[in-house]
């Protein structure tokens, strides 16, 4: 056999057509997908969503929907199915955009809120590193009194107060023997 002989004359082939949508019931396999290699098998009466949050969309709006199963991706000697989508029947095709749309304005609406949040916990401390002085080599003049000690605090003296039946210089704290 020749390296590039077909198997199958051209006339003894046909393309792969999957069964039509029907009532917006769109055609699974056994698998629970529709697998779509090539735009020519998406269903007739069906349209292709190739969008990262279609199924979300396709559960509001309470439409039946089919994962899209585009290729497969081998890992460690594992092949594991690329979905990338979903096929509604076409006449939910708009909906299902305008709901999409709406989703990823709300998700980046979501994002813009936490990066505000971020930026203003970092600006609190931010003022708050700046009130205690930390990074410049001023000491803030609101935090220490004339005499060099903080206010509110006492001075513990470092050396310890020797009980009555402890010998100076012993070590062990007093206790035992």
């Amino acid at each position: 056999m020749l390296p590039h002989q077909p198997t199958f004359a051209f006339a003894q082939t046909k393309l792969d057509t999957p069964p039509p949508v029907v009532n917006g019931i769109v055609p699974k396999n056994r698998f629970g997908n529709l697998d779509v290699f090539v735009p020519s098998v998406v269903p007739a009466g069906g349209v292709h969503i190739p969008h990262k949050t279609p199924r979300n969309a396709a559960r509001i709006l309470g439409i039946g929907f089919v994962d899209v199963v585009t290729g497969f991706k081998f890992r460690n000697r594992i092949a594991s199915p690329l979905v990338k989508g979903v096929v509604v029947a076409s006449e939910y095709g708009e909906a299902v955009e305008a709901v999409v749309e709406g989703l990823e304005w709300e998700a980046e609406r979501q994002r813009g809120l936490e990066a505000l949040r971020l930026w203003g916990r970092w600006l609190l401390r931010l003022r708050i590193r700046e009130r205690l002085g930390v990074g410049s080599d001023e000491v803030p003049v609101a935090r220490f009194t004339t005499d060099g000690k903080r206010p509110g605090t006492k001075r513990r003296s470092k050396r310890r107060v020797q009980s009555e039946g402890e010998e100076e210089g012993s070590i062990g704290g007093g206790r035992g023997g």
